[in-house]
């Protein structure tokens, strides 16, 4: 009976996993702008097609685009989109013991946009989620002093998280600064929160190292 019930759960998935065609408007539209090299938290809605999160990226040449996401959801599927709404690729994983799904993988693509959508298959599980993604981009940050990365759009209230670049360098000391604490502000675990609109800029120093990322608070 395992045996059945296992083999009709994959069947569902594949057909969840069917190719769907999606409005390239709309996704341009709706998408957030992800930089890469950071962490995002964020919550997958209920199953709802129209509630999907959708983010975009730029690559700046033609390189590998990494990503590892984290989901309290029974099952979870990513997808990837050129910019004219044509799906690329999937990845689709299902909650282990502790309903926890996992996706970590990586793809190489061409030089252009390109839309992330993120999406759950199951109701189950909270859909709290941690998502980084890592991809070739002319504002990605290094380890040069003063490099810096793109600005990060965020609505009043909500967060994003710097990730490993507030993590720290071979145990080095890490600094984190807001120019503007009224309009965005960080804490000592990399977690930047917008408090009303304006824009402001956030500095991780670590040892002789600079970043800086543009906050926008609309």
């Amino acid at each position: 009976m395992k045996k059945i019930l296992a083999a009709l759960s994959a069947v569902l998935l594949a057909l969840l996993c069917i190719c769907v065609p999606v409005n390239a408007h709309e996704l341009e539209k709706n998408a957030k702008d992800f930089a890469s090299g950071t962490s995002l938290k964020l919550s997958v809605p209920d199953i709802d097609g129209k509630k999907c999160k959708d983010f975009r990226i730029v690559l700046s040449k033609k390189g590998k685009l990494n990503i590892k996401l984290t989901c309290e959801v029974s099952a979870v599927y990513v997808r990837l989109y050129d910019e004219d709404g044509e799906e690329i690729k999937y990845w689709i994983e299902t909650s282990n013991s502790a309903g926890i799904s996992k996706i970590e993988s990586s793809i190489e693509l061409d030089k252009g946009t390109y839309y992330v959508r993120i999406d759950r298959t199951h109701r189950t599980g909270s859909g709290d989620a941690k998502l980084t993604m890592t991809y070739p981009s002319s504002k990605s940050a290094s380890s040069s002093k003063g490099s810096s990365l793109p600005a990060v759009v965020l609505k009043k209230g909500g967060k994003v998280e710097l990730g490993a670049l507030a993590g720290g360098k071979d145990g080095g000391e890490v600094e984190l600064s807001t120019s503007d604490k009224k309009v965005a502000k960080v804490d000592s675990d990399g977690v930047v929160t917008a408090v009303s609109s304006g824009t402001a800029v956030i500095t991780v120093k670590n040892g002789k190292n600079s970043y800086k990322i543009g906050v926008i608070v609309k």
